[in-house]
């Protein structure tokens, strides 16, 4: 049985894991084009046969590329079934100029009817590329609809909402510590910031106040765990909804992502509760409004074992592409993931990260994606484990090689 993208897209399926940051699409995103490189990269893990990953071209035939594909043998479609966007969209293209020939690469090799994106472009010409209604997409991925599709006693009480960052930025009021400040329209935790104090909301507001679309103020829950609930919905509907698997998420103190813990062997109380919602209330709601794909959900739960739906990714992320390695018995759990770079020489990085990233005895981490950009390799890579006991310790000897990534400082604090 495949575990795939193509087990929940119709055959021909485009897919571009990209995040858009431009007037139109509203998305408050940061990413530079070194991380949209690395970004595009996870669906060649997870496309099956029916999906065409759309990738930059900038990356295809590099250093990295050939790293990643020859020497660590990570999966590779054939050449036909990648949608390669030209090469002149490369690091040196950056903020509108770059938006601008983005846009008119995906009119030119997009198959009309064809394209899903993690999360649309919004323009009116460009609307007859997707599968699905870019709107709805839009509609979903949008913090501040959660609510419409979720129940009350499931959701953080809401104290205010600003039309934009300037709104919020004039704002004299003050809300009970801590709280939680949201960009509406955002992913990968770049838009939500954790306020203890008064410091962290002028910093909160600092950071916002260019944002162009919601911002919204909402109780902190206090948790006890911090999970994403990974799940899949077929095009066919004749076909069952699926939760794909759950990974409890790791966080800095202002709500930062820093990497995922998955262990079937921990029972997390209240995880099955929460699932036994998405599957017999959320995801068939979604379902009946005409979305299908994969996405996820990140879920708190407090000591009682109360669930509260805090974020929506109607979109692959890429812990999509790990679980599709587990379930295809790549790798065996238990696993954590992490993002990280390493500053040096091919030859430095042969020497020190080839050896414990090779199928071998040695084998302590695989890599899924990586790129290279002025002399630094970025990557978002699985740590192989034993028992989860020996993640602090793994950590430290990753770090301790010249790896720099907070993920791992992170691991190595916990017990």
């Amino acid at each position: 049985m495949e575990y795939s993208l193509s087990r929940y897209f119709p055959k021909g399926t485009e897919y571009f894991y990209y995040f858009p940051n431009d007037e139109v699409a509203k998305f408050f995103s940061y990413d530079s084009p070194s991380m949209e490189e690395l970004f595009a990269t996870p669906p060649l893990i997870c496309a099956g046969k029916n999906v065409k990953p759309v990738i930059f071209g900038s990356l295809v035939g590099t250093a990295a590329w050939n790293i990643l594909y020859k020497d660590l043998k990570t999966c590779l479609p054939n050449n036909k079934s990648i949608v390669v966007l030209p090469k002149n969209i490369n690091g040196k293209v950056v903020n509108k100029k770059r938006t601008t020939l983005i846009k008119k690469s995906l009119k030119s090799i997009i198959t009309p009817g064809k394209l899903i994106m993690s999360q649309p472009f919004l323009d009116d010409d460009l609307k007859t590329l997707f599968q699905i209604p870019p709107n709805l997409s839009a509609w979903l991925n949008d913090k501040k609809n959660i609510s419409k599709y979720v129940p009350t006693k499931n959701c953080p009480k809401h104290y205010e909402k600003f039309l934009n960052g300037k709104d919020f930025d004039a704002s004299s009021n003050i809300y009970p510590y801590p709280f939680v400040i949201k960009v509406s329209a955002s992913a990968a935790g770049e838009g939500v910031l954790i306020c203890k104090n008064f410091d962290d909301l002028k910093f909160a507001k600092e950071k916002f106040i260019l944002v162009k679309t919601d911002i919204f103020i909402e109780e902190f829950i206090d948790y006890v765990f911090n999970i994403g609930i990974q799940f899949g919905i077929p095009h066919n509907p004749k076909k069952r909804i699926e939760i794909l698997g759950i990974n409890e998420q790791i966080t800095s103190n202002n709500g930062e992502y820093l990497g995922s813990i998955i262990d079937s062997k921990r029972k997390i109380k209240g995880a099955s509760k929460a699932c036994d919602l998405f599957l017999t209330k959320i995801l068939p709601k979604i379902r009946k409004m005409g979305w299908y794909g994969v996405g996820s959900f990140d879920v708190l739960i407090d000591k009682n074992g109360n669930s509260y739906f805090i974020d929506c990714n109607f979109r692959m992320t890429a812990m999509t592409a790990y679980f599709h390695l587990l379930r295809s018995s790549v790798i065996k759990g238990p696993v954590a993931t992490f993002t990280g770079t390493y500053h040096g020489s091919e030859n430095n990085f042969r020497k020190h990260i080839l050896p414990i990233a090779k199928n071998s005895r040695k084998q302590r981490i695989k890599i899924i994606i990586l790129t290279k950009n002025n002399g630094t390799y970025h990557f978002g890579a699985i740590i192989l484990l034993k028992n989860i006991v020996d993640l602090p310790s793994t950590s430290k000897q990753l770090l301790d090689i010249g790896i720099k990534s907070s993920g791992l400082e992170h691991y190595i604090q916990l017990s």
